[in-house]
């Protein structure tokens, strides 16, 4: 795990859970796209680094979750080095206790602020003041979450970050995070045009045509909408809704999945109703949710 793969003449990935770009900018430098989950990715990867005889210049997040920053603070630590992402997502690296607020929707519970969803704080600057390589393009992929990256290296190696999940992953998890739904979706529209060398998501393989998987997400995200319209026919509370959709995809709820599938389904219906297909009132002191 967390293998060195050469996939352009200096773009390279760490395969893992959460796949970690390199981009090697000169005979002795390189920048890292995301750095993993924790501490101990950071030191795998650091180690990796410095047998080759390189040293780690600046990282780039492409967004603020725990299994793309959790490295950040070990990284940093020990090299020095600089740390760009985008507007919100490096706000939230700095301060990662925001993550689990952010999904919980209030001061978060002790049962969240573990390593899967708080990673160490690291200090970031915006990426518009980084001096990128020539030929290095950012690429706007927010949806998943409100402010993601993707990185196109100068070898036409495309870094999608978590904007598709795999086939794998959909059928394991059924519901992914999605921050935005409708952004999520103009996205994964967007890089049904994207033409590069190489596509390399962060929880799918590595291949020459996403097109495939692009239009497998967009029916898994249409899916999910759907159910939801048809689940709310007949006026119904949040809460009875969320043990609907658990018991229909066969979850089992915990503090996590309460936390981040509850968020999820709250910004499909933000989406719903943006579309004028539900509509919300109170009844009884109860939030009451109905299809138009």
């Amino acid at each position: 795990m967390y293998e060195l793969n050469q996939i352009g003449k200096n773009t390279y990935y760490f395969s893992g859970p959460t796949k970690i770009g390199l981009y090697r900018l000169n005979e002795t430098n390189v920048c890292l796209i995301d750095t993993g989950i924790d501490e101990g990715v950071g030191k795998r990867i650091l180690k990796t680094v410095e047998a080759n005889g390189w040293k780690i210049d600046f990282v780039i997040n492409t967004h603020a979750h725990a299994d793309h920053v959790g490295g950040n603070a070990y990284i940093q630590e020990h090299t020095g080095c600089r740390i760009y992402a985008n507007t919100i997502e490096a706000c939230f690296t700095e301060n990662t206790f925001l993550n689990t607020c952010f999904v919980y929707g209030a001061n978060s519970p002790k049962e969240l602020r573990k390593k899967f969803m708080l990673a160490e704080k690291s200090k970031v600057a915006p990426i518009k003041t980084a001096e990128l390589p020539e030929g290095m393009e950012i690429i706007d992929l927010k949806g998943h979450s409100s402010e993601m990256i993707g990185v196109r290296t100068p070898d036409d190696i495309l870094f999608l970050a978590d904007s598709l999940a795999s086939e794998q992953v959909i059928d394991k998890y059924r519901i992914t995070y999605i921050f935005n739904v409708e952004d999520y979706l103009d996205t994964l529209y967007h890089i049904l045009d994207l033409k590069a060398k190489l596509f390399v998501p962060a929880h799918a393989d590595v291949t020459d045509d996403i097109t495939l998987l692009a239009q497998i997400n967009i029916k898994a995200t249409k899916k999910i909408a759907d159910f939801l319209l048809s689940a709310v026919k007949e006026p119904i509370s949040f809460e009875r809704l969320l043990k609907i959709v658990f018991d229909a995809y066969q979850l089992k709820i915990n503090h996590e999945e309460y936390a981040l599938i509850g968020s999820t389904i709250k910004s499909y219906l933000t989406y719903l109703s943006d579309l004028d297909l539900i509509q919300t009132y109170f009844e009884n002191n109860i939030l009451m949710i109905c299809a138009c």
